[in-house]
């Protein structure tokens, strides 16, 4: 009996859901693991893209470019010949395929989701012995990290293989944030064992930051424990901690990993963004300048300023006249264009998502793996009056990066809007649970108050609305969903001066919204959100209300 495929160096294990490199467990996104097992299990005819879009996106509506991103991550692991194009039909398999016997594999841990751009990663050499024999190397520009192997502290040999296993998701899953600069697994892994110092491993291994943690098993629970380090400086940045049953050894495995990128990797941008403002004029290279920007956005992100965002886009532009291939920079220019028209403070609309909507697609076509990028293109899309489009390349750019609660906080919200309530309820509670001190939680439940808004729950809306509000005082996104929250609820008064608050905060933000102008995939969610305002206003009689209630 056939427990998976042979072809090459490589082996396909369905049924643990692991591609093996020499019996090495390989890291491979999920969706292309599910696009290979596709393609092997049809390798003797043409699949069409039809019939893998609906495999691999089971009940989602994507497009070509989901599908073309994968079969790309594929060809770049496996080969350039391993998937062949057969113009106007599909795709095949092109590699000779055997099978397996059950026998004939060994259970390696990790389930083999994980990294789509191996081939940025750091291929540093590794050496035995008490330290590496190579010289101290330089930082790269991105925010630069190393994963130690994680401490098990228990006797029992296979909980040795959850903790490797548990440091490799890790790499893995860290490999899906296109701004940093991953170690690669193999380099990692020569400090199994030992006890170093983290400044010796930055010199080692040229890295800013460096992950290490523990793992206790008592019965059956798990207990991690995790802390990222500036390793130049050895000053603690972040820590937490996982308790967890071990029922299902993959499942929690994979889940404490998750949970742990999400949670640190915003602590990694915020403290970048930090160096960058304080970097030297002398020291500005095109990358700083676009981490400046970035950080300027992040700064303003729940307040409308446009002086903060003029400066956001002269640092980006400046970025790109240092260096026009810089997708960070061009990303930057993006984001703030997208503050601007979200916010109403650009002086032209029409030109801010034009410029904007550009300056995504120059970052995707110069990285299509950068998650971001293609959030900031569905965004932007959204507010430029294409719904669908946006729904599809936000839907692409959680596939590309599970881990980036940002993207799953809009997700849901925008999912909601076209009626999935389910999924978008639990995006924004996932978002909110994987990077529960994100700095940009106020945001997050922003969002998920808009999910609310959209089925129907204002109670739960306006408790989200206040929640942010009390995360993110004095700003004036959550007293609007607190105004259409009241008319929502029948508490017209109180939502008359909520409406007078949010107008005196951001005038040209309120000017937008009493325009029509709604980020917004739903046409029920969009006339019931304006109607609402509209009556907060006065604008508009309160019966209105009752039909869309």
């Amino acid at each position: 009996m056939s427990s998976g495929f042979q072809f090459g160096a490589f082996t396909l294990v369905p049924s643990s859901r692991q591609l093996l490199q020499d019996g090495v467990a390989v890291p491979l996104g999920a969706r292309a693991f599910d696009l290979l097992v596709c393609l092997i299990s049809g390798r003797d005819k043409v699949v069409s893209r039809e019939k893998l879009i609906a495999q691999v996106w089971p009940g989602l509506v994507v497009t070509d470019a989901n599908l073309n991103v994968q079969v790309s991550s594929l060809r770049k692991l496996l080969g350039p010949e391993s998937v062949l194009t057969v113009a106007g039909r599909g795709y095949r398999f092109g590699l000779a395929v055997s099978d397996v016997g059950s026998n004939a594999t060994r259970d390696v841990p990790g389930d083999g989701t994980g990294a789509l751009k191996q081939e940025r990663r750091a291929a540093v050499s590794s050496a035995s012995g008490s330290s590496l024999s190579l010289p101290d190397l330089a930082l790269p520009d991105e925010p630069s990290i190393a994963v130690l192997p994680f401490a098990n502290f228990s006797d029992e040999p296979e909980h040795g293989y959850f903790t490797d296993g548990l440091t490799e998701d890790i790499i893995t899953e860290l490999s899906r944030f296109s701004e940093l600069f991953v170690i690669a697994r193999n380099s990692a892994f020569t400090y199994k064992g030992r006890t170093v110092d983290v400044r010796q491993v930055s010199r080692e291994l040229g890295v800013r930051y460096v992950l290490e943690g523990s793992v206790r098993h008592a019965n059956q629970r798990i207990r991690v424990t995790a802390q990222l380090v500036d390793a130049r400086s050895g000053n603690h940045l972040w820590a937490e901690k996982y308790d967890r049953v071990l029922a299902d050894i993959f499942d929690v495995q994979a889940e404490v990993a998750q949970a742990i990128v999400a949670a640190m990797a915003p602590q990694i941008q915020v403290t970048q963004g930090q160096r960058a403002k304080a970097a030297k004029p002398a020291n500005l290279s095109a990358y700083s300048l676009a981490m400046q920007a970035s950080h300027l956005q992040r700064a303003s992100a729940m307040t409308p300023d446009r002086a903060r965002y003029d400066e956001s886009l002269a640092l980006a532009r400046k970025a790109l006249a240092l260096d026009p291939l810089s997708s960070m920079a061009w990303r930057s220019l993006a984001g703030a264009q997208w503050l601007h028209v979200y916010f109403n403070t650009a002086p032209s609309i029409t030109d801010a998502l034009a410029e904007g909507l550009d300056a995504a697609s120059q970052a995707i076509a110069l990285d299509a793996f950068d998650n971001f990028a293609h959030t900031l293109k569905s965004l932007l899309l959204f507010m430029a009056n294409r719904p669908e489009a946006g729904l599809v390349a936000l839907r692409l750019a959680h596939d590309l990066n599970p881990n980036d609660a940002y993207t799953l906080a809009w997700l849901g919200f925008f999912e909601a809007t076209v009626g999935n309530a389910a999924v978008a309820i639990s995006h924004g509670r996932k978002a909110m649970r994987l990077s529960p001190r994100d700095p940009m939680r106020a945001a997050f439940l922003m969002t998920l108050s808009g999910s609310h808004f959209a089925i129907g729950e204002y109670a739960q809306s306006l408790a989200c609305a206040h929640q942010s509000l009390t995360e993110a005082p004095n700003t004036p996104g959550p007293h609007v969903a607190i105004a259409i929250n009241q008319v929502g609820l029948g508490e017209l008064a109180r939502a008359k001066v909520s409406f007078a608050t949010a107008q005196h905060l951001a005038p040209a933000l309120v000017a937008a919204r009493l325009a029509g102008k709604w980020p917004s995939s739903g046409t029920v969610y969009h006339h019931r959100a304006h109607t609402f305002f509209q009556i907060a206003a006065g604008l508009e009689k309160p019966e209105a209300a009752a039909a869309l209630r």
